[in-house]
């Protein structure tokens, strides 16, 4: 099985794997920046949602025709980041950065880049232009065209900006709400109940709101869709939410958990990977909502952190170590050494997420 290579190629750390987290930590650990900007959400996502309901409401800021309808440009095909340079698919190097980069999201026309100091737009040909500051949560839609900027705090606003350009789209009132994920061009976000440890979820678009009620911990999202894990019944069901939060399929019995750790989407959307059970499955979600449960051992440990690199193999690497491997997740081809590519002459620092969506900055780092 991959989790026996997987073993073998970290032998030095399956020793003192983590044991299995409870609901708390997984819902943590799938928003760990916001766990960095406040501790109070920590709490409060121990008890993931009890029905409640907020809106993000965004006010539209000034912009040109031009600038609200970007021409389509491809995001630059990125592999990896150093101290200041990024390293191109081709083997080219650019540097990026005046400063120590601490993160870097390729985006249409450029790049999105994290240092202590600020959160920056690098266009391929300009100058950068400043989101926010350094101590931000930064996320980046699957086409690389919007991006939300949240700085740390108990109550900042989140601005939206569309790419290539980084024109302003408008700014949330300061407020608890979190940038969660996008959908699409839609913005997913948790917002917190200090009195009931309330974290109900709301979408931004273009002038239009929505909410859920209810409880539901998001897997991964698709252009159409949410996928997400709800209590029923003293078990977890998964859930297909649209982009209107309304509930468009269900299926129950899939051994999945809260308490087994979370489950990830696969990018194309048709399969979970996750712990259930005891094992690691491949659920393939098409069959599921259909009323059939069609699971296969096919994965790695969950407690190996991963960065999709394709829509069926994913990179892996051992928490505390700079050991590497690319497992093929979806189709069980196994797992081979990858090794960390190097940035001029030293390792790189991280690694550039192709699905910037379901892989978050924290989750790139090759360093421990």
């Amino acid at each position: 099985m991959i989790e026996d290579q997987l073993k073998a190629l970290f032998a030095a750390r399956a020793a003192d794997a983590p044991d299995t987290p409870d609901l708390a930590d997984a819902v943590i650990r799938r928003a760990t920046a916001i766990r960095r900007r406040r501790t109070v959400l920590a709490a409060a996502a121990c008890t993931v949602l009890v029905a409640a309901v907020a809106l993000l409401a965004i006010s539209p800021g000034p912009r040109s025709a031009t600038e609200e309808f970007p021409v389509a440009t491809p995001r630059p095909a990125t592999v990896a980041f150093g101290e200041r340079d990024v390293l191109l698919a081709d083997g080219t190097r650019r540097q990026v950065s005046g400063e120590r980069l601490s993160a870097v999201q390729s985006v249409a026309g450029g790049w999105v880049t994290t240092t202590a100091t600020a959160v920056s737009y690098v266009p391929v040909a300009g100058p950068p232009v400043v989101l926010g500051p350094g101590e931000a949560t930064v996320a980046v839609n699957r086409a690389g065209t919007r991006v939300a900027v949240q700085p740390w705090g108990e109550a900042t606003e989140i601005r939206v900006f569309a790419f290539p350009g980084a024109a302003a789209l408008g700014s949330s009132p300061a407020s608890a709400q979190v940038v969660n994920r996008w959908a699409g061009e839609q913005l997913l976000v948790t917002t917190p109940n200090g009195d009931a440890g309330a974290v109900p979820y709301a979408y931004w678009t273009a002038g239009a709101t929505a909410a859920l009620r209810g409880e539901m911990l998001t897997l991964g999202s698709t252009d159409q869709a949410v996928i997400g894990l709800v209590p029923a019944d003293g078990r977890a069901c998964v859930v297909r939410v649209d982009l209107a939060l309304a509930e468009t399929a269900r299926a129950c019995g899939t051994g999945f958990s809260f308490a087994d750790g979370v489950p990830l989407l696969t990018p194309d959307g048709r399969f979970l990977i996750g712990p259930a059970e005891g094992r690691q499955v491949r659920l393939d979600l098409a069959k599921a909502f259909a009323g059939e449960i069609d699971r296969e051992e096919v994965t790695p440990r969950e407690d190996y952190r991963l960065v999709w690199d394709s829509p069926s193999s994913a990179i892996y690497r051992s928490t505390g170590s700079q050991a590497l491997a690319r497992c093929d997740v979806v189709g069980g081809g196994g797992c081979s050494p990858y090794a960390v590519p190097e940035v001029g002459s030293a390792p790189a620092r991280g690694l550039v997420p192709k699905y910037p969506d379901l892989d978050a900055g924290a989750a790139t780092a090759v360093e421990p």
